[in-house]
């Protein structure tokens, strides 16, 4: 078999995103495309582990969104996506939380109608707050990774071992959820066929988040990085290599339009750019 030409584009089209403010401070960014009936929104949050207050309980807080909320069950939750067809996934880094909903855009509202009872009424029963406590197990190379990049001290870097998921109790993950799910502290990104009704109904939820007193901040030190190090592990069934190094701050041009990028990718290659634009102060 003969390999095709190569062909390398001399442009790259790259659609601009539609900024909205809501009244209540949200951003919404909405990027159109018609090409196909599916849309996916997305609502990030500052909430990622550098800002938890207690080991474990940013992961704790957006992974028990859905499980159980003031009108809806876990299991009703999840049925009730499945029968539309309807994704929902949750990913959280160091800075935030992306929590991603996906459909057919005729199965739009009853998925949005699931999105405010994740969003707005989570219960975080105690239950299975003590079951994910048991299956939650975080990859050892990543937290060596991060602990190399930025020292043991900043936020970035440190890890905790996992009998402290043991000290998380409900109230954690209710304080957090207080004060890092709000209006000022997050941003809104759909993309896909998204016309006037679909864009009015996600920035309808979208203002119904609770304003705050003030900003989420964190006071990150500098990082102290390591050019190399090695983790022996002789019962290690495969090897881990890993290269990395910081970027551009928080406060470059580019962060915001390089996030906005991050969350359209979504899922795994989403939330690893991310982990990548770190920098000295700022973050």
């Amino acid at each position: 078999m003969k390999q095709p030409p190569l062909i390398t584009p001399r442009e790259v089209d790259v659609p601009r995103a539609q900024r909205h403010t809501l009244p209540n401070g949200a951003s919404l960014y909405a990027i159109p495309s018609d090409d196909f009936e599916v849309l996916r929104f997305t609502f990030v949050f500052r909430a990622g582990s550098s800002m938890q207050h207690a080991p474990f309980a940013a992961s704790a807080t957006a992974n028990m969104l859905s499980e159980g909320s003031r009108d809806m069950t876990a299991r009703q939750i999840a049925e009730r996506l499945d029968f539309h067809g309807s994704y929902f996934e949750v990913n959280v880094d160091r800075d935030y939380v992306y929590i991603s909903f996906s459909s057919l855009s005729k199965f739009f509202a009853p998925t949005l109608e699931v999105a405010e009872q994740i969003l707005l009424q989570p219960l975080f029963p105690e239950d299975v707050l003590e079951f994910l406590s048991v299956i939650t197990v975080d990859t050892v190379v990543r937290e060596i990774f991060a602990e190399a990049l930025f020292g043991d001290k900043h936020p970035y870097g440190i890890s905790y071992p996992e009998k402290d998921y043991d000290t998380l109790t409900r109230a954690d993950l209710e304080s957090l959820y207080r004060r890092l799910y709000t209006a000022e502290n997050c941003l809104v990104v759909c993309s896909g066929r998204i016309g006037e009704e679909e864009l009015q109904g996600i920035g309808a939820l979208a203002e119904k988040l609770p304003r705050a007193d003030r900003s989420a901040t964190a006071d990150f030190p500098a990082p102290r990085s390591e050019a190399y190090r090695f983790v022996e592990r002789p019962d290690a069934v495969q090897s881990s290599l890993r290269v990395g190094r910081l970027l551009f701050t928080r406060t470059h041009p580019d962060f915001v339009g390089m996030q906005v990028v991050a969350t359209v990718l979504g899922g795994y290659f989403g939330s690893r750019l991310m982990q990548n634009l770190r920098g000295e102060h700022g973050y």
